[in-house]
């Protein structure tokens, strides 16, 4: 229950609310409810009713989607800003209350999205829990392989080019085999001279693995260890 408790879902929970609010009311715009029409014939802006609502389903469903969340955030503010003011000059200020209020919880509700995760939470970067600590990167797990011992696989079908990270670390302390340090993404994938589905690069003082064909659900990922000259000698004293 705790791991529900959190900042960014009450972000989705304001941004509900929002849709909510939002959302019917330019519906209502758009679908000219006799309510919509006399408010705005009130206040001279009959003509700009269905632009209006418009607006404001577009924000709201920018605002949903994380990516475009801020663009969302920004539109509907500025229809807010707008009905503040609307509100100053032709009611004397009255009800300008609700469309500050509703800016403050579109804000609230993308930012909590976008950045409640990394904020106002006291974490201890020097303590390793089963939550922070992830030695393979996600969608990867550990089997028993065909090939020899144990093999990584993958939890889902995989494109070529996804890269997934660094198998080998460069020292040159003298303390380590052949100067490079395996992690444990270098340490369990297993060699196929025959048909590997990955590859290896150089990348400064590191080695990264990523694919280079189509990878089904379940398969074990393979590289060709000879291909690549930092590894050639680890692999042959291996043998």
């Amino acid at each position: 229950m705790k791991k529900y408790l959190t900042l960014k879902n009450l972000g989705w929970v304001l941004t509900a609310l929002i849709t909510l609010m939002l959302g019917m009311g330019g519906i209502s715009k758009i679908t000219g409810t006799e309510e919509m029409v006399n408010n705005f014939t009130f206040m001279n802006l009959l003509p700009y009713l269905t632009l209006i609502g418009i607006l404001e389903v577009l924000g709201v469903l920018l605002l949903i989607y994380p990516k475009t969340s801020k663009y969302g955030a920004i539109l509907l503010t500025c229809i807010m800003s707008g009905a503040v003011a609307l509100h100053l000059s032709v009611m004397g200020g009255v009800g300008t209350v609700t469309p500050i209020v509703i800016g403050l919880v579109i804000w609230m509700a993308h930012c909590l999205r976008a950045y409640g995760s990394s904020c106002c939470t006291k974490t201890n970067n020097n303590i390793i829990t089963e939550d922070n600590y992830r030695p393979l990167p996600k969608g990867l797990y550990i089997g028993n392989s065909p090939i020899e011992g144990n093999g990584l696989f993958t939890k889902e079908p995989l494109t070529s080019d996804i890269e997934f990270g660094i198998t080998h670390i460069k020292n040159d302390s003298g303390d380590f085999h052949f100067d490079y340090i395996r992690t444990p993404l270098g340490g369990f994938v297993n060699h196929d001279s025959d048909n590997p589905n990955c590859t290896v690069y150089k990348c400064g003082s590191y080695l990264k693995m990523k694919t280079i064909k189509q990878i089904k659900k379940g398969e074990e990922l393979t590289l060709n260890y000879t291909l690549y000259e930092p590894c050639k000698d680890y692999i042959d004293d291996r043998k």
